[in-house]
């Protein structure tokens, strides 16, 4: 809110008072000033609270990649147990730690997978995808903890 010039207020009163307007102006730069400065503060508390917010989601994405990866350890430690070809093996989680989606039921499943579903699992799960079949597929076995030579 504007503060109003004490000068042009005074000059519309018809008989001032004695007063002294020199004084008066000073008052209104001090004012002034204190206005600036409050500005700048909301300014600054403006940038706090954006830094803060950015921090916060930082955190939040933290959380959700720790949860991610204790998820993916523990099925990693499941699946590398897998010792015949019917035993359920445990779905990973992808980078927004969503179920990969046709992530392979079975021992036996991992077996028929296909190249184009190797590249569809690498890719969900930010593998790389470059190598022969072979190369990818060994690096999918391993990523996801199955170490069995069922296959």
């Amino acid at each position: 809110m504007d503060q109003p010039n004490f000068e042009e207020q005074l000059a519309l009163v018809p008989n001032p008072p004695i007063t002294n307007i020199p004084q008066l102006a000073e008052m209104q730069q001090a004012l002034d000033q204190v206005v600036q400065t409050s500005q700048g503060h909301g300014q600054r508390l403006h940038l706090i609270e954006q830094r803060l917010e950015q921090q916060g989601q930082q955190l939040d994405q933290i959380r959700q990649d720790i949860s991610r990866m204790d998820h993916n350890n523990f099925a990693r430690l499941l699946n590398s147990s897998v010792t015949r070809a019917d035993t359920p093996l445990e779905i990973l989680h992808d980078v927004g730690n969503q179920p990969v989606e046709g992530f392979p039921a079975t021992g036996a499943a991992l077996a028929a997978l296909n190249e184009n579903q190797i590249d569809n699992l690498l890719e969900q799960l930010d593998l790389p995808r470059n190598g022969s079949v072979s190369d990818r597929r060994r690096r999918f076995f391993r990523y996801i903890g199955f170490i069995s030579f069922l296959v």
